[in-house]
């Protein structure tokens, strides 16, 4: 621990004031705030060939321990299942220890470097910072920290996808819906969307399109001006990736074979139910009938 601590020092003096990293609570010991300074110093490193030049301003990371330990007028900012969260326009980013999880991708490392992506981000959006949209933000976040936030896999979407009935785009501009489904299910989307897109255009063009949006060109615009292909086309070529290329409905139903055998056992159940009902009234006539004949009065021709 006492290397990790020199090596903590030793970055925050090259780095200067580019990057700070405090502890937002009494239970916060030097020793965390050490680690989390690495890790946000390597995050940096790996962060700078997407983001060159930055920080364009110095970013401050507040490590707390737990959600009741933020200041009431943050805590708003915290979703719940989230670990961390940033400010933008402050140029500050917020995790806490208690809502890490201790393996990727919701491990403090992800989280930590995730936020330093929307911080980044912030500032190489410039003046467009206000009109780069929700998704984009969470998508390109969770695409550079290294995985889907939530413990979201493209398989927890296929069907949306399939079936277009996940949220729209449109819809994930500003925030993201407060329902938990909902909002894990946004996560996934975002991340799957924005993961396709750099894998086509590249990470340049999607800062690109983030540079160039504005109010009266917003970044659907944007990303047509770069890409030369409409929103409606992208995401049309994204839908087909996911349910036929992507390897995701096969997961789907590799996951849930068992549960999907029950629903098609469900009607074939059901049938047998009723078949067997069926003989069962009809062996229920037949007695009746029998008993019926044993009980009549003798014939003449059988005195």
């Amino acid at each position: 621990m006492r290397r990790l601590v020199a090596l903590a020092l030793l970055l925050g003096s090259l780095a200067g004031q580019d990057l700070t990293v405090a502890a937002g609570d009494a239970r916060v010991g030097p020793q965390v705030v050490a680690a989390v300074q690495a890790m946000a110093e390597d995050g940096l490193r790996r962060l700078a060939r997407h983001f060159p030049g930055a920080p364009e301003r110095p970013i401050r990371v507040v490590v707390h321990s737990a959600r009741d330990t933020l200041p009431p007028e943050l805590r708003e900012h915290l979703h719940e299942g989230t670990a961390g969260f940033a400010l933008l326009g402050r140029d500050e980013a917020y995790v806490l220890l208690a809502e890490a999880r201790s393996e990727p991708p919701n491990d403090l490392r992800t989280v930590v470097v995730h936020e330093l992506v929307h911080v980044l981000l912030d500032q190489a959006a410039g003046p467009a910072g206000p009109f780069v949209p929700r998704w984009v933000h969470e998508g390109l976040a969770q695409e550079l920290s290294g995985g889907p936030y939530l413990a979201v896999q493209e398989e927890d979407l296929v069907l949306a996808v399939w079936t277009r009935t996940g949220p729209r785009f449109s819809r994930l501009v500003h925030r993201f819906p407060a329902r938990d489904d909902l909002r894990r299910l946004a996560y996934a989307q975002s991340f799957s969307f924005v993961a396709y897109l750099v894998d086509r255009f590249g990470v340049d063009k999607i800062v690109e399109a983030v540079r160039r949006s504005r109010a009266d060109r917003p970044f659907h615009l944007a990303l047509l001006d770069v890409t030369g292909l409409s929103m409606a086309r992208l995401q049309d070529d994204w839908e087909q990736y996911v349910v036929f290329r992507s390897g995701a409905i096969a997961r789907f139903l590799l996951r849930n074979c068992f549960s999907l055998v029950i629903i098609l056992a469900v009607p074939l159940l059901v049938i047998a139910v009723v078949q067997r009902s069926r003989r069962n009234r009809a062996r229920m006539q037949q007695l009746a009938e029998e008993a019926e004949e044993d009980t009549a009065p003798l014939g003449a021709d059988e005195a």
